[in-house]
């Protein structure tokens, strides 16, 4: 969910909880809120009001009902096309193999991996965690190459982009022996 169809929802929810709790209290003998209610449709100006915020919640409620039917297109890229059809691969099968060439790398820690596909080819963009001592140039032009060669060899994917962000030098974790 968008950042935007959050705030949605939140703001939704919100006023959805105020009227539920309005109309409880009003159930349970509170006249107050009845009596106010009524005094402002008495007015021409804040029936407007009133209309224009109606209309704006509906708004919301329809785009979050739509939005909930909604399906994510699936992530995919192509392979390869030939005669008898085309070949493609997940989006998840690509992570787990940048993933796999990735750690190959010696000092690489833990990958996490994300891919965009278009129809060139493929893009990648990895958060890393290494070891400390490490030429980090080096690695991350060694983690690039091996991805890149890795995804070529095994899929067949063109590997357009491979951005590498050391986020974290984890410590060696060495076993001791005692």
């Amino acid at each position: 969910m968008k950042l935007y169809e959050r705030v949605l929802f939140a703001i939704y929810s919100l006023i959805i909880i105020a009227c539920s709790l309005m109309v409880l209290l009003i159930a349970l003998g509170w006249q107050e809120p009845l009596i106010s209610f009524q005094a402002l449709l008495a007015e021409n100006q804040t029936r407007w009001l009133l209309a224009l915020g109606a209309a704006l919640v509906m708004l919301i409620a329809l785009k979050l009902f739509f939005d909930g039917f909604r399906r994510e297109p699936s992530r995919k890229a192509l392979v390869e096309s030939g005669e008898l059809g085309q070949v493609q691969i997940s989006v998840t099968a690509i992570e787990h193999m940048v993933k796999k060439a990735a750690m190959k790398i010696k000092g690489v820690r833990e990958v996490k991996p994300k891919i965009r596909c278009i129809p060139e080819g493929v893009a990648v963009f990895l958060q890393v965690q290494v070891t400390p001592d490490l030429n980090i140039p080096q690695t991350t032009a060694d983690i690039q190459n091996e991805v890149r060669d890795y995804l070529e060899n095994t899929a067949g994917l063109k590997l357009l982009e491979a951005k590498v962000l050391v986020d974290h030098i984890t410590k060696d974790l060495k076993n001791r022996v005692e």
